[in-house]
């Protein structure tokens, strides 16, 4: 049951994913960047067509711009662990590329433009930012040198236009970058708070399941424990009842055993909800099964109880039931005092005993005594919005007022 609860998407620590790996990107590059150059060639220069207008272009230069984009795509075989170092080495190439051709549409390739997404995705904002803002200055500086050495009629017109023809080829791709790294990053803040809520139900479903053990298993194990005692004095003031506190011993065990089960099944098979919990339905049933302990027991009921909440049910169940254990091991033969009282917006539980006539084994109770019960008890009322207070009383009793919300029905006990 656990391990399906926290089963949530872990959160991802590593930068964005690429999706594919380097060897595989570095394939699809090559591809798509020969077939981009030869329609640049093919649409912008005479070299298949040399009649065309257009500028020629020596074969040489089209092998060289080939191979140096060949060489840029297998660069991306280390692109997932050394995003900076490819796009480093890509720039470079793309460098020599405008070198070798002047025409800086034939020397921007694909893998140029997916390089650049790479870096701004994978990288953090600062990194990116450097790097980028570096590679522009440089780009800019060498082509508009180049264009100023080759063009004689070169003026401020012209390396506006030159500059808004460079900033898209960085531009576009920086942004695409951007965007799928804050969508990464939204995802692993999703991911995330899902870890959170996963083990924040995760340690609601414990601290549940620990507090219907604790109860179900104290509850039964100390009437077993108070019942043994007395058959020690039985033995010499009263034989004849040895075999009725015995009956009585076994009977508490077998039901004690059942609960366990079934608490232990719902816990083996996951299905919380098939848990079968008590109500103040049950309460006669409860109030039967210690009666024998706590023969001088007044229980009082005011108001409708049919419609409580099924988790305030609980709650006031579970809360009269651990009083009631408390006060067998504190307070044995002790007068008892149960009220529970249905307003119209919460429902009322005190529990009261008297001082005991005989000193107990156990601790006597105490303000300061926190113990799992009381720990439970106050969780069980704060979880449903209501509130729970235990002490002592002034004539050396003790009493617990519990106060709980009526239509506590979205929030589990």
């Amino acid at each position: 049951m656990f391990e399906r609860i926290v089963r949530a998407p872990a959160p991802v620590d590593a930068p964005a994913r690429l999706l594919l790996p380097g060897w595989m990107w570095a394939a699809v590059m090559a591809v798509l960047s020969a077939a981009w150059l030869l329609a640049r060639v093919a649409l912008e220069t005479s070299f298949f067509s040399p009649d065309n207008g257009f500028p020629g272009i020596s074969a040489a230069s089209v092998w060289g711009i080939a191979s140096l984009h060949v060489a840029q795509s297998l660069a991306l075989v280390w692109l997932a662990r050394h995003p900076i170092a490819v796009f480093t080495a890509v720039y470079i190439l793309h460098v020599a590329a405008i070198a070798l051709v002047v025409d800086r549409g034939l020397a921007v390739s694909v893998t140029f433009l997916f390089t650049t997404f790479a870096v701004t995705a994978r990288t953090p904002p600062r990194v990116w930012l450097t790097i980028l803002g570096a590679a522009v200055a440089l780009d800019l500086g060498i082509y508009l040198g180049l264009v100023r050495v080759f063009d004689s009629a070169f003026d401020l017109t012209t390396s506006m236009r030159l500059i808004l023809r460079i900033l898209p080829d960085y531009l576009l791709p920086l942004l695409a970058g951007a965007l799928y790294a804050s969508q990464q990053a939204r995802a692993r803040v999703e991911a995330e708070a899902a870890e959170i809520r996963a083990q924040a139900a995760l340690t609601s479903e414990r601290y549940r399941m620990a507090r219907e053990l604790h109860d179900v298993a104290t509850h039964h194990l100390s009437g077993i424990m108070l019942q043994s005692k007395a058959i020690g004095h039985l033995r010499t003031s009263s034989p004849e009842a040895v075999d009725a506190a015995v009956d009585a011993i076994a009977e508490e065990s077998e039901r004690a055993m059942q609960s366990l089960r079934d608490v232990i099944a719902v816990l083996r098979d996951g299905d919380t909800d098939s848990l079968n919990l008590p109500s103040l339905g049950n309460l006669p049933d409860l109030i039967d099964s210690v009666r024998a302990l706590h023969p001088g027991l007044d229980l009082r009921v005011e108001g409708d109880l049919s419609r409580l909440s099924p988790a305030a049910s609980l709650a006031c169940f579970r809360i009269i039931q651990e009083s009631l254990t408390n006060a067998r091991k504190h307070a044995p033969g002790a007068h008892v005092t149960i009220r529970v009282r249905r307003t119209a917006r919460e429902v009322l539980v005190t529990v009261a005993n008297a001082r005991p006539d005989t000193k107990p084994d156990a601790t006597p109770q105490r303000r300061d005594s926190k113990g799992y019960g009381l720990m439970g008890m106050e969780e069980r009322a704060t979880i449903l919005g209501g509130r729970l207070h235990a002490g002592p009383t002034a004539d050396g009793g003790w009493e617990t007022q519990a106060s709980l919300p009526a239509d506590s029905r979205s929030v589990p006990a």
